[in-house]
């Protein structure tokens, strides 16, 4: 039994240490070296040149904690194709068009945008399919800009933004960060489970090893001649 109580308190503190490590990172960064997505664009009205596609992609290159640096590729309306390295990092609020914002943020928590000066607040979350998943998807706007984001890695997922003469609706068509979520549960819900399993799994082990020693069959002793 004492050896089942400390098997047990082996796995909360390891729990509660994992906790506090989360609750400790300010900025959270939800993307990985490799990372892609897609989006169908759509533009209304009279768009500048550079703004008259119908396709974008998203590459992420790489990630140096709050740093990230990514390829933006996107299709022209006459076929075209064109490039551009961005580098991103949350930390400083240098996040583009709300491209990519930090991870697992909660309604009424903000991020700061370099370039507005100000931090913005995301405004709510909802449950919404896509890149081929329902996912849990924040949102934040502006008089300008609509922009919502998958929660567990930060990239935006659909976008509407309007100006005196034109407007762009960019949607998330197809990604590798998701798949099919297995019985409802987002990435961050599944990776926290897994820790809890090896958790588990590791304080079993001990558990076994520590019985097995315990009932070793003890030495014999010398015969006296």
């Amino acid at each position: 039994m004492k050896l089942q109580r400390r098997a047990k308190f082996a796995v909360s503190c390891f729990l509660v240490l994992l906790s506090l490590n989360v609750a400790k990172g300010e900025i959270a960064v939800g993307v990985n070296k490799g990372d892609w997505i897609e989006y169908e664009v759509t533009t209304w009205g009279s768009p500048p040149e550079e703004f008259k596609v119908r396709y974008a992609r998203i590459e992420i290159l790489e990630v140096d904690g709050a740093e990230i640096i990514a390829n933006v590729t996107t299709e022209a309306l006459n076929g075209s194709a064109s490039s551009l390295l961005m580098t991103f990092n949350l930390e400083k609020g240098k996040i583009g068009a709300w491209f990519i914002i930090p991870a697992g943020l909660n309604p009424g928590e903000s991020f700061f945008d370099e370039s507005m000066g100000r931090y913005v607040a995301v405004e709510g979350e909802e449950r919404l399919a896509f890149g081929g998943a329902t996912r849990t998807v924040t949102k934040a706007t502006t008089s300008e800009r609509l922009k919502l984001w998958d929660k567990s890695t930060g990239i935006f997922v659909e976008c509407v933004d309007v100006f005196d003469s034109y407007s762009i609706n960019a949607t998330a068509i197809k990604t590798n960060m998701w798949g099919t979520p297995l019985v409802g549960l987002d990435p961050l819900s599944l990776t926290a489970i897994g820790l809890f399993v090896s958790a588990t799994l590791a304080a079993v082990v001990f558990l076994k090893m520590s019985n097995l020693k315990s009932h070793k069959t003890p030495r014999m002793g010398k015969i006296a001649r």
